[in-house]
Formats: structure tokens, sequence, C-alpha cells
């Protein structure tokens, strides 16, 4: 009879030592594939974000170069070449001719339809020259002239010198930036007005087509810049010349320089440490034209991936783009899968130490212990394993939380009735601290649709943490009845949570430590969870603390 009681104590021992460390596996593979989706997660949302930057920041860097190089130059003198290549159509002349300033250059460009004596070009430039100036308001005297003849040949023809000339200015939002003239060797040839005419509708076609241009590349540069403005990631730009060029909020932000009026590369490049060597890597990757990645620096108490990026228009290199990406998120993350695996290890150490060591001693010795001493054993056993239970189904209720499959099963229930039977549930824990345990609830009953298991198990945990963290007084809840929902309160006269605490309390795997217990146990899952129950029924729930006099966790459910 002992033998085959024995025997069947040893099966039950077996089949519950192997549930419980399928249990452990169940619960480190779990948290394991929560890092790993995390991390991949993380990964995607910085890939994604890196490809955006690198297109808006290489747009924006291309219409710099266009309206540094083709916006008021390049094309400007293009139109001009266009009118001027068809006028002859319209009106009849010896020369027709250009000059466009930009900045400090100026182009002086002439065709010529017939030989001309050599004073009728200077004599054109000089006017044309001297209209600029006049126009403009600016002095060209000391401008270096890019000059430019074609057509008929110069020489010494005394009976073709200048005789009559027409300029007309050529427009943009920014003023006059051009003339074109027309000149010829016949006196008083555009004295009637008619050529004139053609010429102006033909000069405001053309400014017409500048302002356009320029209308357009505006738009474009201030819709991108936006874009990169708004951008989480830091993003700054430098040229090949090293000036800085572009700079976000977000980088102003990182780099802790929004105070400065004018930044420049200098003053990015003493943020920072001297073992990193930011010029350096902007050289690198400008002379290798490739990504250069630097090693996740610390700056600012916070940790930084930088992603130094060269930028190519068609035919050459225009300059460097610079991304930082803040990775303190992942830095966390990695952390907490460390201490959690630790705290894993230290609460799951215990009852398994017991469970070894009692399994042990009633395999070996199992013939010499009376029952009565055999059965509190195995309680001993149940008590261990049950614990370790409650972890993995911490974690398995977590994740349905986050995976959005967490439903109540809700039912017509006495809320009313519930905190009753929780308050006389922990009654005897608080007996035990000399702590009040009272309820401030309504007399008669209150039924409604909620999931009775669920709220019970969030007053549970709200209550059980309310006689943790509290040394003297005790622990009210209280109940608030609208038409529209109910509002509970658990108020203890502990030590209060500060606003720091605040932050983390609701945060996964984040554990704050009782003064009244420092060697308190779990996961630190409890109140993530609660909160997923009270907001899988539609309600809120929230803490408030002046983190010194108690604190109050309070929750609604919808009628």
């Amino acid at each position: 009879m002992v033998s085959a009681q024995m025997s069947y104590h040893s099966e039950f021992l077996l089949a519950l030592i192997v549930f419980v460390m399928s249990a452990v596996s169940l619960a480190s593979l779990l948290f394991a594939r929560y890092s790993e989706i995390k991390n991949l997660a993380l990964k995607e949302e910085f890939e994604k974000r890196h490809r955006l930057f690198l297109r808006k920041l290489y747009e924006l860097a291309v219409l710099q170069e266009i309206g540094k190089r083709i916006g008021y130059s390049l094309n400007i003198q293009k139109i001009c070449e266009i009118i001027t290549n068809s006028i002859g159509d319209l009106v009849k002349y010896s020369a027709v001719s250009y000059a466009v300033l930009e900045d400090a250059n100026l182009t002086f460009c002439i065709r010529l339809e017939e030989a001309v004596d050599a004073s009728f070009v200077s004599d054109v430039k000089q006017k044309v020259l001297a209209s600029v100036q006049v126009l403009t308001n600016k002095d060209i005297t000391k401008s270096k002239v890019d000059e430019g003849i074609a057509g008929a040949v110069v020489g010494d023809f005394p009976n073709k010198k200048l005789l009559s000339f027409f300029n007309v200015p050529l427009y943009a939002r920014r003023g006059v930036i051009g003339v074109i003239n027309i000149a010829s060797t016949t006196k008083d040839m555009y004295a009637r007005g008619e050529d004139a005419l053609v010429l102006y509708k033909l000069s405001n076609q053309a400014s017409l087509a500048v302002e356009n241009l320029q209308a357009v590349l505006d738009s474009e540069k201030s819709k991108l810049e936006i874009m990169v403005e708004s951008l989480a990631d830091g993003v700054f730009y430098v040229d090949k010349e090293m000036r800085l060029l572009v700079i976000n909020k977000s980088a102003k932000d990182m780099l802790k320089v929004e105070s400065i009026g004018s930044i420049n590369i200098l003053d990015i490049s003493n943020v920072f440490p001297e073992n990193f060597n930011f010029n350096e890597k902007l050289s690198e990757a400008l002379k290798l034209e490739k990504d250069i990645v630097s090693p996740e620096l610390m700056l600012n108490d916070r940790f930084f991936k930088i992603i130094f990026t060269p930028v190519k228009g068609e035919n050459e290199l225009l300059g460097v783009a610079v991304l930082m990406q803040d990775v303190s998120e992942q830095k966390l993350l990695e952390k907490m899968r460390k201490d959690f695996t630790s705290m894993m290890v230290h609460d799951l150490r215990a009852p398994l130490n017991v469970m070894y060591g009692t399994s042990d001693l009633l395999t070996k010795r199992a013939e010499e212990i009376e029952k009565t001493k055999f059965n509190e054993l195995l309680f001993e056993i149940k008590n261990s394993s049950k614990n370790m239970l409650n972890i993995v189904n911490d974690l398995l209720d977590e994740a349905k939380i986050e995976a959005g499959k967490f439903v109540p099963n809700k039912s017509k229930e006495d809320i009313v009735e519930l905190i009753k039977r929780q308050v006389k549930f922990f009654q005897p824990l608080a007996d035990q601290k000399s702590l009040y345990l009272r309820a401030d609830i309504p007399k008669e009953s209150f039924e409604f649709n909620f999931d009775n298991d669920q709220v019970a198990r969030v007053l549970a945990n709200l209550i059980s943490n309310g006689i943790k963290f509290t040394k003297e007084g005790g622990i009210t809840i209280k109940l608030i009845k609208n038409d529209k929902a109910i509002h509970v309160s658990v108020i203890d006269t502990g030590c209060g949570i500060n606003e720091e605490q605040k932050e983390r309390l609701f945060s996964k795997f984040e554990q704050i430590r009782s003064p009244v217990d420092p060697l308190q146990k779990g996961t630190g899952l409890g109140l993530v969870i609660a909160k997923g129950i009270i907001e899988a029924h539609g309600g809120k729930m929230w803490v408030e603390s002046d983190g010194k006099n108690g604190a109050s966790f309070n929750f609604t459910l919808l009628l």
C-alpha cells in the first residue's frame, strides 16, 4: 500500500516538475520573442525614417543647387537666348544683345546680323551695362564681365557705327535682373514704337517665365524644408565647402545649440567629444562617397546613432547629409531585457530550490516520512509551482493585452458586493501589519455588465499594493457612480509616488520597489495588466499622489 502510494506521489511530483520547467521555458521564450519583435520594429522604423530622410534631404540639396546655379543665372540666360534668337522675325536690327546680373557677376552676349565697326560693339556694351546699373541701382563698374560675341565680323567700317538702339529691362521677383538690347546702324530705326511694343511684350513674357520658375523653386524648397524640420530625427546638411545649409529643430535640440543665433559647422563640431572626430567623418564621407556609420555615441545623457551620407547630383557630389537618431529607447530595452532576465532568475530560483530540495527529499526518504509531513512537503511544492505559474500567466496576459486580443467576459454583476469580498479577503493581511482596510461604498447593491473575475483581479492588485507600500495608517476603497460610469479609488497612506515613478508605473517590466518591503517579488506587470483590463472595458486608470502622503489609484468603468 505504501509502495503504491509512493509510486503515485513520485509520478505526481515528476509531472509537476515537468510542467513547472515547461512554464519557465515558456516565460523565457515569451520575453525573448517580445524583445525580438520590439527590436525588429525599432530597426524597421529606423530604416524607414532613414530612407525618408535621405530622399527629402537629397531633393532639398538639389533644389538649393538649382536655386544657386540655374534659378537666376543659367535659366535667365537661356530665356534671353530664346528671345534674342527669335526676335529677328519681328524686329529689324544690326545686332541683338543681353546683359544678365547675378550677384556681382555680369554676363554680356551680343550677336551681329551684319558687319559692324569695332566701336559699335563697345558702344552697345557701354549703353547696356549703364542701363543695368541704373535699373538695378548697383555699382557694377568693378564687376567681372563674362563676354560673348557671335555672328558677323567686326572691323574698320566707319559707316557701320551705332546710330539707334533700344533697351528692354527683364524683371523677376527680386527686381531687374537683366537688359535685352536691339541696335542698328540706321538712324531713328526705333522711333515709331511698334518695335518697342513687341520687345516689351517679349520681355514681359520672359519675366513671367522667370517669376513662375522662381515660384516653383521656392514652393518646393519650402515644402521640403517643412518636411525636414518636422522629422523626429536630427538632420543637417553640409555642402562641399563645409558650409552648414540645413539644420532642423530636432538636431538643434539634440546638440543643445538652439540658443545659438547663426549656427555654423564649427558650433556643431565643438559639441562632440574629443574622441569623436566629427570633421574627419564628414571629410571621409565626401572622399569615399559612401555612408559612414558611427558607433553609438553618448551625448547630453542620450545615446545616438549618427550616419554621414554623401548627397549626389547627376554628375557630381553636392555635400553630406547627417542623420542623428536617438537610440536611447533601444538601449533601455536592452537594459530592461537584462534586468528582467536577472529578475526572472532571482524570483524563480527560490521556488525552484524549494521544489528541487523537497522532491529530492521525498524521492530519497519517502518511506521514512510520515503521511502528515509528506503532505506538507507536497503543499510546499504546490505553492512554489503556483508562484511560478502566476509569473507565466502575467506574461501571457500582458502579451494578449499588447496584441489587443484581451476581451473581457462581461455579465451582469454587483460591483458593491465584489468590493466587499475583496476587502474581506485582504483583511487578514492588513491586520498582520496593523493597518485598517475599509470600504467607503453605497449600502445598496449596484449591478451592471463587467468581467467580474478580471475586475476582481484589478482590485486585488491595487489593494495588495496599498498594503505592501503602507507602513502606518491603512487603505480605503471608494466607489462613486453617475449616469455614465462608476469611479473606484483605492487610497493608501503609504510613502507616495513621485513624478518620475509615475512615468514608469504603467511601463512593462518596470517595478518600483517598496521601501516597506524591499524584498518583494514579482514581474512588475500587475499594474500594466490592471490598466489593460480597465481599458479593455472602455475605462481609464490613473494615479494621483504628491510623492509624500500616500497615493490614490483610480479607475472608471462605463455603464
